[in-house]
């Protein structure tokens, strides 16, 4: 990191209100924020930052090529006089290019070693495991050259290196199943149309998979940040995952609280194990500083982790975090990836819990209409909670069942406490609900604008 360098590099696929977010955060910590991006995205950053932030970015031609990213950013950052000391990537699908295009500039910065370490899925499972947090060590097969699996009661669980939500994750219970899954995730590979055979810290995030076991019990997410060597757990809270042949994993639903709420000895107790669990978790990765979303599940009757991720979770995950917490998580990842520390901490707000629920494309197709976000009353089991829609896809948005986790909207119901065992029957009812009133409609045909073009 040059030692007289302030200048920050956000990457930006499409220029949106959380690109902007992240620009003002970077220059209210006395930094001067510069966008690495691509042609395409001008107009919306002109829209979204201005003339000036649109003149002072840097233009590669792809974002997600290693090899084109790491050829083209030195120059193009020459070019402009610009030295960086730090570079935020948030977006997951291009961590194999960030990562690569770092390595071949020879640039680093403090967080960069955890990011690669929780974002390189059999780096954080070797760690997991030696530290005690997780049962099971690293297993890492070649999708042209597999191995025969061990036969195991539930089979496995196989997902990408560098995977981004579910895409990619499938649960193997057969030696035909494993052959088809491996078949089909290198013929995808294939089809890219840059050169996928890169190595980054040992491991070929294309053409290698990481294999697990399949591990049955509750699920949990938990969210907070690193300041200083010290962690502070901002929430935590059960999930449900639905599985198809199909579809794959999605999340539906989420029971999620402000951590240490506990009312009863037994969510006291829960807590606590919480809480010992991902120190020693995030101590054994050396995630001194930055902001974090760990899911993990509980199996056996201990936590074991599933992955952990060095940035706030997605969708309304900060939404969430923020109504319960009063945090801002997104700004506390911006802050705390350059060196900053903290400026919040958790604190009593009106509602100490709320439940979650997700929809997804029910077909493929384009989104015909899509209803903004609002806040509304929902009746759930006969009682009436006060909730907040949010809209997380656009009208006229390509959608696919292929694509996993392609979130279009989530449902926030503030105060309603769903026991775990129920949380299935809510979430699935509560999704259809959604779609069955209208507040997402797929059309198998891309909606006419007001110009009447398609």
């Amino acid at each position: 990191m040059p030692a007289n360098s302030n200048k920050v590099a956000i990457t930006s696929i499409y220029a949106n209100k959380n690109t902007s977010a992240t620009w003002d955060t970077v220059q209210k910590a006395g930094r001067q924020p510069v966008l690495i991006s691509v042609d395409g995205n001008r107009e919306r950053i002109r829209t979204e930052l201005g003339e000036a932030a649109a003149q002072d970015a840097v233009y590669v031609p792809s974002l997600d090529d290693p090899i084109a990213l790491a050829g083209a950013l030195p120059a193009a950052l020459r070019a402009k006089q610009i030295e960086l000391s730090h570079w935020i990537n948030t977006n997951d699908p291009l961590t194999p290019a960030f990562l690569h295009t770092l390595e071949q500039m020879g640039m680093t910065f403090d967080f960069l070693e955890p990011y690669a370490s929780c974002r390189i899925k059999p780096i954080a499972r070797r760690i997991a495991y030696k530290a005690g947090c997780s049962t099971f060590d690293a297993q890492v097969e070649q999708l042209d050259k597999p191995s025969r699996l061990p036969k195991r009661a539930q089979g496995h669980v196989v997902k990408p290196i560098c995977g981004s939500a579910s895409k990619g994750v499938k649960w193997i219970r057969n030696a035909e199943s494993w052959q088809k899954y491996c078949d089909e995730q290198l013929a995808k590979q294939l089809k890219i149309a840059f050169d996928t055979n890169i190595c980054i810290r040992g491991f070929r995030p294309y053409r290698e998979v990481l294999v697990e076991p399949y591990l049955a019990g509750q699920e949990w997410e938990i969210d907070g940040f690193a300041s200083g060597g010290t962690i502070t757990i901002c929430a935590a809270g059960y999930k449900f995952h639905d599985y198809s042949e199909e579809l794959g994993f999605r999340e539906l639903g989420c029971v999620i609280h402000r951590f240490n709420r506990a009312r009863s000895a037994h969510e006291v107790a829960t807590d606590r194990a919480i809480e010992s669990w991902t120190n020693d978790l995030l101590g054994a990765l050396r995630f001194t500083s930055g902001a974090f979303h760990i899911e993990a599940i509980q199996s056996g009757g201990a936590l074991e982790m599933l992955e952990v991720n060095p940035r706030p979770g997605g969708g309304s995950v900060p939404a969430m975090i923020a109504k319960l917490t009063g945090v801002d998580l997104n700004r506390q990842c911006t802050r705390l990836w350059i060196g900053c520390s903290a400026d919040q901490q958790p604190a009593r707000q009106q509602h100490e819990m709320l439940l979650n629920v997700i929809v997804y494309p029910t077909q493929n197709g384009y989104i015909k209409e899509i209803s903004n976000d609002q806040e509304l009353f929902v009746l759930l089991d006969g009682e009436r909670y006060l909730s907040s829609w949010f809209r997380q896809a656009s009208r006229g948005d390509p959608v696919s069942t292929e694509n996993g986790e392609q979130y279009l909207g989530e449902l926030h119901l503030y105060g309603a406490d769903v026991p775990s065992q129920d949380l299935a029957r809510v979430s699935r009812a509560l999704s259809n609900w959604l779609v069955d009133e209208g507040f997402v409609v797929i059309s198998p045909e891309r909606p006419k604008t007001e110009t009447g073009a398609a």
